[in-house]
């Protein structure tokens, strides 16, 4: 499955830096903190996205 590369990057460190560094005992709880992060942060870009669309479509929509 193809990804952006912000969330490619995010969804490794999900599945494979925390839990590795978890399993370790390096550090605890963190997984769950960061992967709440990450679906925060895919959100804000989906909304940015959005707000792109409107205003490329607004722009299209003046006539001068």
């Amino acid at each position: 499955m193809h990804c952006p590369p912000r969330r490619a990057h995010s969804r490794s460190e999900d599945e494979i830096v925390f839990p590795a560094l978890e399993s370790k005992q390096a550090l605890r709880n963190v997984s769950h903190a960061y992967t709440l992060d990450h679906q925060e942060e895919e959100k804000q870009f989906i909304d940015l996205e959005q707000v792109r669309k409107w205003y490329w479509w607004r722009q299209s929509t003046i006539t001068l």
